[in-house]
């Protein structure tokens, strides 16, 4: 049987990078940025879109290195078991779970506050997580596809969307272009990079992806392509509210999007705009839970990574519903991705490179 037939091919590779970097932080990036940077979140964006270029290079170093082992495996390798399995454990597979449980509440949490607030949380939960599924029940291919069928779909809302928001905007609320400190600039950027630097996740895919040197390639564009959304979209807030509002907003894009109103017919569009942020998280939480079930087979030493997928959506289950104050969570998330994350991120990357350097110098299997 062909490997190649349940691998993502790269265009899916690309859909579904972008959707994952784009999908979740969108809609609360404006605020953060003004609130870091004032009207020069901007600058924040090109800056993070060209560090995460370099990061995109060490990215696709590691996953040569990797070949056709998984992902834990070779770190397992390169570690030792007893070093390996608790490192693996605490500071890759916990935190993936956790964040696949924090994607899905947020999802959750706003569609029940903005379209249907009667019903129960948990049952909002419960069909996400079925969606999430029988997306990840097919395999990585099945994800991959499902990202192929959706994405032009979502495309299309997006810009029609954006355009319609551009009635409401004001140049003299974007002005001035730059009005921050060195610092801020700093914080902006790393805040920016930290939701680029997500992709990170495409490790545990490492391989089920084909054409793996067609990577670094892929996600250039994607960096592109997600860069300019992210500038748009930040300009448009900026434009619509003005940089004072703004930073009061929790869901800025959400509020956008309400204000659209076309020739006094074409109205509360916001549910349209939640339907496609609720397919493009779709996509996203199927990505992390797959990987969180791949981390964890590999962890055990599984053949399959099927039987984890029950125990595993009762515990993200349980993990999304805890939070009570759900602002003040994402607030906490948002302080720490722009503050630690991307230090973290680049010092695994860094380690493993350095590790697998070591590895090949002493005669181990080459990577």
């Amino acid at each position: 049987m062909d490997k190649n037939k349940n691998r993502l091919t790269q265009p899916q590779l690309m859909f579904i990078s972008g959707i994952y970097i784009f999908a979740t932080m969108f809609i609360t990036l404006p605020r953060e940025l003004t609130v870091l940077a004032q009207h020069t979140g901007w600058l924040c964006i090109l800056a993070a879109m060209a560090a995460f270029s370099g990061y995109i290079w060490l990215l696709n170093r590691l996953l040569g290195r990797i070949g056709d082992q998984e992902f834990i495996a070779y770190v397992h390798s390169l570690l030792g078991r007893w070093i390996g399995m608790p490192f693996t454990l605490l500071f890759l597979l916990l935190p993936t779970l956790l964040y696949s449980a924090y994607v899905m509440r947020l999802v959750g949490e706003l569609f029940e506050t903005l379209v249907i607030p009667e019903t129960p949380l948990g049952v909002m939960l419960i069909m996400f997580l079925i969606l999430r599924y029988w997306n990840v029940r097919g395999g990585l291919r099945s994800i991959g596809l499902f990202a192929e069928v959706v994405f032009p779909g979502m495309a299309a809302v997006l810009v029609i969307m954006l355009l319609l928001s551009l009635g409401h905007v004001e140049m003299s609320r974007i002005m001035p272009l730059y009005d921050t400190n060195l610092p801020d600039l700093y914080r902006g950027t790393l805040s920016v990079l930290a939701i680029f630097m997500e992709i990170g996740i495409l490790l545990y895919a490492a391989n089920g992806i084909r054409d793996r040197q067609k990577t670094t390639g892929t996600l250039l564009k994607v960096n592109l392509t997600v860069g300019i959304l992210f500038v748009l979209t930040y300009w448009l807030c900026l434009g619509t509210f003005g940089s004072s509002y703004l930073k009061r907003l929790a869901f800025p894009t959400v509020e956008m999007v309400r204000n659209i109103s076309f020739l006094h017919f074409f109205e509360h569009v916001e549910l349209i705009f939640l339907a496609m942020w609720v397919t493009m998280n779709t996509v996203k939480g199927s990505v992390t839970y797959y990987a969180c079930a791949s981390g964890f087979r590999s962890w055990f030493g599984l053949n399959s990574y099927r039987p984890l997928l029950f125990p595993l959506a009762v515990i993200i289950y349980f993990l999304a519903i805890i939070p009570q104050n759900l602002p003040q969570a994402v607030f906490r998330l948002d302080q720490f991705k722009g503050q630690v994350y991307p230090y973290v991120s680049i010092l695994f990357l860094l380690l493993m490179e350095l590790l697998g350097w070591i590895k090949t110098k002493r005669g181990g299997s080459a990577p």
